[in-house]
């Protein structure tokens, strides 16, 4: 309950919601799973579930291909979400930013028990962009160690021109909030 008292706070404070005390926002963390991984997680089709199931926000996590392409992926390592494109398991701690962005795309699907759901895995352009589409406001965080702050100005950059500047949240762990606010000055 503290957490989603926290979020429904920073979405205010955020100017994103207007607050009354009837209404209530719920954020789907990672898409629409609902205890069931109907879609794999940060899909674009758990995206469409989260809208369809009344979700007004989604939270999204960004980490980095080895040629530098922003995807929507919690973990490190694809083993738990991710599955072999013939739908066995990756039995390997192989890591996101190992591959490329064409290497991730024909090596891996994202898991589901139902094959017609085992998508790719969208960058977090394609993500973003499914987003906007389904009217959804998006928590963006980014889960890459980026001492020079580059990737948090490119995952900026990026919802910038799909959201617009202030129509998103960037919310993240505290190194990333540092590097962000002290490093790059940027306090909004």
């Amino acid at each position: 309950m503290r957490l989603c008292a926290f979020f429904l706070f920073a979405l205010m404070l955020a100017g994103c919601v207007e607050y009354t005390p009837k209404e209530r926002v719920f954020i789907a963390h990672r898409g629409g799973n609902m205890r069931y991984v109907a879609a794999g997680e940060n899909s674009l089709e758990a995206i469409r579930l989260a809208k369809r199931a009344g979700f007004k926000a989604i939270e999204t996590d960004v980490r980095l291909t080895a040629d530098s392409v922003l995807v929507a992926m919690h973990d490190h390592s694809l083993r738990r979400t991710c599955l072999n494109p013939d739908g066995s398991r990756v039995d390997k701690s192989f890591k996101v930013a190992d591959f490329t962005m064409e290497q991730l795309k024909k090596n891996f699907v994202l898991r589901s028990p139902k094959e017609e759901m085992r998508t790719e895995i969208p960058t977090l352009e394609e993500y973003l962009k499914v987003c906007k589409e389904e009217g959804l406001l998006v928590f963006i965080e980014p889960k890459l160690r980026d001492t020079t702050g580059r990737h948090y100005l490119d995952i900026m950059a990026c919802a910038d021109s799909i959201y617009g500047r202030g129509n998103y949240i960037i919310t993240s762990n505290n190194f990333a909030n540092g590097v962000i606010r002290d490093s790059l000055g940027i306090k909004d």
